[in-house]
């Protein structure tokens, strides 16, 4: 008998026979399991709920409820106060780990400890364990129930003191909602996932306080229904709470400022000291200290307005790399590009996953565009099955232009440029730095995160990144699976 775990595998090597070394070896490779780890559920989407995870964990011997954990939930901010609360607990003694999605570069990026990477026999001993667990008892676990696993049981190897956990999508079915938290942290809510999540800010907030449990405070961002969310937290006798209800916080409130001067990090920092601030006052984490927060928040992870100086021929340009990927980060994203390079003109090159509402970004983005003497648009794409197609962008701008006519908005069409389907992002960069003024613009690198991998390699970073047969199989052109989902 031939259980559905190794089916699906045996499927996935008939395509491609890449991961022919799991069936050969008693041990696998890193690539070879990282491989067949993308082509889990490929060919039926998984369905969101929590009855694999739980019992998952449960044969595990239950590391999810030995591990003491902070939560986080958000449409937009989770991955930078993740990272900043993780630096701070770091910097205050604790042995921290770091659960967070999606990667960059390396899908070891997912799970670190100390900052540290889970190495790559790490990796294989403790999703090996997984894979065996799913096959001999039979539990058709997504994508991401099986990395959620593999990082509790990292993490409790690792014997990490608190451990820092970002939900993957949602909250209340999520793989990492099977946890009680010590504080649970809701970043913002927009309109996202909606597919998934539910199409109203009333839906996703919804789904987003499922992580909130009875007795566990809840800090709710400034992006939040907060009403909404104080309400499902009083019914689960918890209680939600404003950044700047926190006493001892020692980031000043940046609510009291102009709110033309607020940007998207500073909202970032605020959420995460005053977090970090309940759970030193609240005695929870006491070797939190005033110094380790002010220096850990101040700390962005890669591609979160990560600004560089590249040498283009003779050029020096500067370039900004921010994963901003729907249209309330976008817009946050050019309030900041305005704020922290006042006069300059923007030269954007965006790759954008096709679930996103790419027509309000290019709205947005083109209302800076257009009243500006320089800059422009350029459309790259991304080697993902996710990734908008060329033609399906170019049919979105057409109805933006047309949009813009009836308006009659002052566009030029010449500054709206799609990247011929042939050229690699590296390519695509090259195309616009020689466009760019050095002394006018600036570049604006922005999007899904599945296009930063390429752009950081073409622009020169030495960072560790998962090797060609991986990303082989990530660019598959079939459907992403660890996005293949259901509630249905």
């Amino acid at each position: 008998l031939i259980s559905f775990s190794r089916i699906s595998f045996y499927l996935c090597c008939a395509k491609c026979h890449r991961c022919e070394g799991y069936i050969n070896q008693s041990m696998p490779t890193y690539d070879s399991l990282v491989s067949s780890l993308y082509r889990v559920n490929l060919f039926q989407p998984g369905k969101l709920c929590l009855k694999n995870i739980s019992k998952l964990n449960s044969l595990m011997g239950d590391p999810a409820k030995e591990l003491k954990i902070i939560h986080l939930a958000g449409t937009n901010g989770k991955g930078s106060v993740s990272f900043k609360i993780a630096k701070t607990l770091e910097c205050s003694g604790y042995t921290t780990g770091l659960f967070v999605s999606p990667h960059i570069s390396s899908f070891r990026e997912r799970i670190q400890i100390n900052g540290k990477l889970i190495t790559e026999d790490e990796v294989v001993e403790h999703l090996t364990k997984v894979n065996a667990l799913c096959e001999e008892n039979e539990i058709p676990a997504t994508f991401f129930e099986r990395v959620t696993a593999t990082a509790f049981s990292h993490f409790k190897h690792s014997k990490a003191e608190v451990v820092v956990l970002e939900a993957g999508l949602g909250g209340r079915l999520d793989a990492t909602n099977i946890i009680t938290p010590i504080l649970s942290i809701i970043t913002s809510i927009g309109l996202d996932h909606t597919k998934i999540l539910g199409e109203t800010i009333e839906a996703i907030a919804n789904e987003k306080a499922g992580i909130i449990k009875p007795g566990v405070p809840v800090i709710v961002g400034k992006s939040c229904p907060f009403d909404q969310l104080k309400r499902i937290a009083s019914s689960k006798n918890s209680r939600a709470i404003r950044p700047e209800d926190v006493e001892a916080n020692p980031y000043p409130n940046p609510y009291t400022m102009n709110p033309d001067e607020l940007d998207y990090d500073t909202e970032n920092s605020y959420t995460a000291s005053s977090s970090l601030a309940y759970l030193k006052t609240r005695n929870i984490l006491p070797k939190i200290n005033d110094e380790c927060i002010l220096s850990g928040v101040k700390i962005r992870p890669p591609c979160r307005f990560e600004i560089l100086s590249v040498n283009s021929g003779s050029k020096k340009i500067k370039v900004v790399l921010d994963v901003a990927h729907n249209p309330i980060a976008i817009e946050k994203l050019v309030k900041m590009l305005k704020r922290k390079f006042p006069g300059k003109n923007f030269r954007f090159m965006i790759g954008m996953s096709r679930d996103k509402d790419i027509k309000k970004i290019l709205r947005t983005v083109g209302n800076e565009i257009n009243n500006s003497p320089r800059g422009g648009l350029h459309f790259a794409r991304a080697s993902t099955p996710r990734a908008a197609s060329f033609d399906e962008i170019e049919q979105i701008k057409n109805e933006v232009f047309s949009d813009w006519r009836r308006e009659n908005v002052s566009f030029d069409e010449r500054n709206y440029v799609i990247e011929e389907a042939s050229l690699e992002v590296k390519a695509c960069i090259r195309q616009v730095l020689n466009k760019t003024d050095e002394e006018n613009e600036v570049v604006v690198i922005c999007g899904s995160v599945f296009i930063m991998c390429e752009v950081r390699q073409a622009l020169g970073y030495n960072e560790p990144a998962d090797s060609s047969v991986i990303e082989e199989t990530v660019g598959i052109k079939n459907c992403a699976t660890q996005d293949n989902l259901s509630q249905k």
